[in-house]
């Protein structure tokens, strides 16, 4: 059976919810909630006829996509023979349906918590497969996320949403005084970069009032907690910042993608005009669970700073392989010893 024909299996389906509905907390439908292609934010949610356009963006934006990777990866196990011959296998599945579901709907809502549900029996299954074809103890699960996530704001009195076109105006406002012409000077904003037009970065560089007349205009917006320019945030110095705002920056940043200044939001506020989004140093956005589980694994709970990189070397280092220039470390106290 074809990938297409497998996502079109769903079609007709409709999204309920897994538990009865008074186990889920919060309101169903709360403020700023939104769905995909003609869905409101209230259960249920009707996939529509397989084929449809607005079916595959309904299909994206529901558990039935996790559905669908889990099933993939039981087949990639059980077609690919893996763990069960004399070498190292690898098998990375993304659990991506959290996302697609938690930008629109937010964190709190019932449709999160129920991707939550539906993930942990999915994991449950192939966790139960794991150990039929492979055995237990004879495998290593890893698990983490890339990210958290911000509240909506409409949710969170103490947050707001701050418009790319406020920042925009706010900044070319502040420079037409000095560089004149049509007063449209950014090529573009994505999240919190801001990219100006070719060649005009440098020439502001040399024009240093002008540049801080700019950061000024935009630090002065309501949600803005910092403006940083390239050349602050792209040195190895501010990579190891004790400013925990530079130092988030420092590495996110990267040669030649992003903006010639980052703007950096208040606790709680965010750059989207609808949904929410992440992309901030704030613990609700950087804090994310950190598994091991498994074959040389030793039981417990631990309490210490590790992120979500150290798991690669981690993983690589009970196989025997050593990363030539890892961003991780070897979380040695969760190893058990030989």
């Amino acid at each position: 059976m074809g990938d297409l024909e497998c996502v079109h299996q769903d079609g007709g389906k409709t999204w309920e919810r897994t538990l009865p509905a008074g186990r889920y907390q919060n309101d169903d439908d709360g403020p700023g909630e939104r769905g995909a292609a003609g869905w409101d934010a209230k259960f249920p949610h009707r996939l529509g006829n397989a084929g449809d356009a607005a079916y595959y963006a309904h299909w994206m934006q529901s558990p039935f996509l996790d559905d669908y990777l889990e099933r993939m990866a039981e087949a990639a196990v059980e077609q690919m023979h893996l763990g069960t011959q004399d070498r190292t296998d690898f098998l990375g599945v993304s659990f991506s349906a959290m996302d697609t579901v938690g930008h629109p709907f937010g964190p709190r809502s019932h449709e999160v918590q129920d991707v939550l549900v539906r993930l942990d029996i999915s994991l449950g299954k192939l966790l139960d497969l794991l150990d039929e074809k492979v055995g237990a103890g004879n495998y290593v699960l890893a698990l983490s996320s890339d990210h958290g996530v911000a509240d909506l704001p409409e949710q969170n009195p103490a947050g707001g949403r701050l418009p790319a076109a406020a920042v925009r105006t706010a900044i070319e406002a502040a420079m037409k005084p000095a560089l004149g012409g049509d007063g449209l000077y950014i090529a573009g904003i994505s999240g919190g970069d801001v990219y100006f037009k070719p060649g005009l970065y440098e020439r502001l560089k040399a024009d240093h009032a002008t540049l801080q007349a700019s950061i000024r205009a935009a630090s002065a917006l309501s949600g803005v907690a910092r403006v940083l320019t390239d050349d602050e945030i792209s040195t190895p110095a501010a990579r190891a910042s004790k400013d925990p705002l530079v130092r988030a920056a420092a590495l996110n940043y990267f040669p030649g993608r992003s903006g010639d200044v980052t703007v950096v939001v208040k606790e709680n506020w965010i750059m989207t005009a609808t949904g929410t989004n992440h992309g901030t140093p704030y613990d609700y956005d950087q804090r994310v669970p950190v598994i091991l589980y498994g074959a040389g694994i030793k039981p417990g709970v631990r309490d210490e700073s590790v992120t979500p990189a150290d798991l690669a070397v981690t993983v690589a280092a009970l196989v025997g392989v050593r990363l030539p220039s890892p961003d991780g470390h070897v979380l040695t106290g969760a190893l058990k010893t030989r």
